[in-house]
């Protein structure tokens, strides 16, 4: 039978059960689209509240419409079910893309047959499920000819920079790019600004990255020199190019050079990671652009990957320090299809194994993949695993240095019967990601999401979530309330957690306390505190800015509640000049002995406050003078 720990005076601490929601990730996912008709997820974009927005080409009108849903950190799809129209036009649109309007909401592009021949339309929905602009979309091109293969690419301002393959000259295919910006006004010249354009020669699958001064980088596959190379170019806020006409040659090595991926360095530059042919088979190289358009590496790129056989289909992600993660399909191995990556530095220096690092190289075919930014240097990994005969969605975490984080050959994200496919992802702000796929398990392809949590690699959040922290009403200061979600780990259909310990910190912690010689106990990780712990505990956790030094308050045992209550302990009231900011954690501990596990909560501040009214004082007198 499990404890209640009673081990501070109640006075001090009240644990209770409060009644807030519980979040709803299940188990293979949250369906976002289940419409009973043919749905594919296009493209998953960060909320910036730890959420996602999904968008969906659906057929339930009878021709392929393009949709959007969002959903929350919590697993709770927020606007109409099976998502919001974004254009229900005649006839078909498909191949959306989209882009963070940074205030919650999304700037979705697609290519769109409504006139009869493909065109490009554009869309924003804000953070509330509004569709915004035109119905149905603002035109950003309707030339003549086909308009294909889209890439967009923030501006900076609520807006966004689509680029596409064009065929309007009739004979081959060219770039072009335009701007929308936060009002769905077209921007720059009409249908578009012609990036390469060279009569007779084929330019194709243009990628796109902004440049952070309100232009972009765009980087296409081009046979001017007769076989497939990789071009740049830059535009800047106004639409026009920076660099030569019809754009830069980054690599123009024999044979074929195709498939190519971008990334900001963050200065104003690019990477672009490419599948290139030049030894005979395919091999993965990369190459920087500087935001004068000069290639900072190697002519034609560094060599990524040189291993036997054949690379492709590769993905790429910034590492936050001016380099990249990429990550592609390997054969090195024979029969099998595995997943290898590489960081490059800043400097084009290969950082991690000879020829990459395995992220999955399990039996059957792993990928195609994509890669989410951890915001730690390293990148989250999602592909699509054939290893137990059907198509799942797998996960893998991957450090700085290269190592894998998670699980060997990766954590499932779907398992579900049947064949899941393009797996998508978006960041959730706390390192974690939050993913999307088509989903065949119905017959009928949905879309369906999930969350992937930093730590382990779990599904859903096992972490509790703090949802308030205020003063104690009505008292005499010195306490505070919190409030959090249970991890979703404590239920009775998943009885994983054990306790819940809470923890303290301020803005005034003493010097004693930073050097470790006001606690009975120090720790470096949350688990080392026993679930019966009496004593004083600090716990130092590396922070931002140094170490962080945290009191244990008091350990809660877990009861498969949705919430609970803590009535904690301050070190001082918050008085005039010194707000004495409080800060607390909760922490998830697993039920397994010994515990390798723990969960956290991320950071709450509060401060406690003496708001009783004092007393009339007794055997008081006046009188009127004057």
């Amino acid at each position: 039978m499990r404890r209640l720990c009673a081990l501070l005076v109640f006075s001090l601490l009240i644990l209770t059960s409060v009644e807030i929601a519980r979040a709803e990730w299940v188990n293979n996912g949250v369906p976002l689209a289940v419409a009973g008709s043919y749905s594919f997820a296009d493209a998953c974009v960060s909320d910036g509240a730890g959420g996602a927005i999904v968008v969906i080409t659906d057929s339930r009108n009878g021709n392929y419409d393009v949709f959007a849903q969002r959903i929350d950190g919590l697993g709770v799809p927020q606007w109409t079910v099976n998502g919001v129209t974004i254009s229900a036009a005649a006839s078909d649109q498909t191949g959306a893309v989209a882009v963070s309007d940074g205030a919650g909401g999304a700037v979705i592009a697609w290519a769109d047959t409504r006139s009869g021949a493909y065109d490009i339309y554009v869309r924003r929905v804000n953070a509330a499920g509004t569709a915004l602009w035109t119905a149905n979309g603002v035109a950003l091109c309707t030339a003549t000819g086909e308009q294909l293969n889209l890439s967009i690419a923030s501006d900076g301002a609520g807006g966004a920079i689509v680029a596409w393959q064009d065929l309007r000259s009739g004979t081959s295919w060219d770039v072009y790019a335009r701007r929308v910006n936060s009002t769905g006004t077209p921007q720059w010249t009409a249908n578009g600004v012609a990036v390469c354009a060279l009569a007779g020669l084929s330019a194709n699958s243009p990628v796109v990255v902004a440049d952070g001064a309100g232009g972009a980088i765009l980087a296409w596959t081009d046979s001017r020199a007769g076989n497939a190379d990789i071009y740049v170019q830059r535009l800047n806020a106004s639409g026009t190019p920076q660099w030569a006409a019809n754009g830069v040659a980054m690599c123009s090595a024999a044979n074929t050079q195709a498939g190519a991926r971008i990334a900001s360095d963050g200065a104003a530059g690019a990477i672009v990671a490419w599948e290139d042919a030049r030894s005979g088979t395919y091999d993965i190289y990369a190459q920087r652009v500087l935001s004068a358009g000069s290639m900072a590496w190697t002519a034609n790129g560094n060599a990524l990957c040189t291993a036997a056989d054949a690379q492709a289909n590769s993905s790429i992600a910034s590492d936050g320090a001016g380099g990249a993660i990429v990550m592609w399909q390997d054969q090195r191995n024979g029969g099998d299809v595995d997943l290898f990556a590489q960081r490059v530095n800043s400097f084009g220096a290969a950082t991690w194994d000879y020829d990459g690092v395995a992220v999955c190289a399990t039996i059957g075919t792993q990928g195609p993949g994509t890669l989410v930014p951890d915001g730690s240097g390293g990148a989250i990994a999602l592909w699509e695993d054939d290893r137990s005969g059907t198509g799942d969605i797998y996960a893998q975490a991957i450090g700085a240095a290269g190592v894998m984080r998670w699980q060997y050959d990766g954590m499932p994200v779907c398992t579900a019967a049947r064949d899941q496919y393009t797996p998508l992802a978006a960041p959730d702000g706390s390192g974690g990601v939050i993913a999307a796929w088509s989903d065949d398990r119905s017959a009928l392809f949905d879309v369906y999401a999930q969350r992937m949590e930093p730590r382990y690699g779990y599904w859903g959040r096992p972490e509790p979530t703090v949802v308030s922290a205020e003063d104690n009403p009505a008292d005499q200061g010195g306490k505070v309330i919190l409030r959090w979600l249970s991890s979703q780990r404590d239920r009775y259909d998943n009885p994983a957690i054990s306790n819940y310990s809470v923890w303290r910190s301020t803005d005034f912690v003493t010097a004693a306390a930073r050097a470790g010689t006001a606690a009975s106990l120090v720790v470096q990780d949350p688990l080392d505190v026993p679930s019966d712990f009496a004593g004083t505990a600090l716990w130092e956790r590396a922070g931002a800015n140094g170490p962080e030094y945290w009191e244990w308050i008091a350990n809660q045992d877990a009861f498969y509640m949705a919430s609970y209550s803590l009535t904690a302990p301050t070190r001082q009231d918050s008085v005039g000049g010194n707000p004495a900011i409080h800060y607390f954690k909760v922490v998830a501990h697993e039920s397994d002995y010994p515990q390798t596990r723990a969960w956290e909560s991320g950071t709450v501040s509060t401060y406690s406050v003496d708001n009783l009214a004092p007393a009339a004082p007794l055997f008081l007198t006046a009188q009127r003078a004057g």
